[in-house]
């Protein structure tokens, strides 16, 4: 079963565990100072309850800005990252973002 929940920074690990083995983007202090961002929100794509996919966006002003996305390399090519960017925007469109980070 597919579920989209929103992380907090207890997470953290399960954060930084999945961007090691997918983009390597942010170490684990990256993490935690992207947690403690104003206006940032970290949302989980979970499979069976086990997280797939990560997105971290951060409002500025008007503007979602999009700062990850990631899907574990095993569940890519199946539509998760469709379906997580698609969640994405519709979210940002309930609130009348007109603009995602260029």
């Amino acid at each position: 079963m597919i579920s989209i929940k929103e992380i907090d920074q207890k997470k953290i690990e399960l954060c930084y565990e999945l961007d090691s083995s997918t983009i390597c983007l942010w170490s684990k202090k990256q993490w935690q100072s992207e947690f403690n961002k104003r206006g940032v929100k970290v949302v989980s794509l979970l499979f069976d309850r086990k997280i797939i996919g990560i997105y971290v966006v951060q409002i500025i002003i008007d503007e979602a800005q999009i700062n990850y996305f990631a899907i574990k390399k095993k569940f890519r090519r199946n539509g998760y990252g469709s379906y997580l960017m698609r969640y994405l925007i519709d979210e940002y469109k309930k609130i009348n973002f007109g603009s995602f980070g260029d």
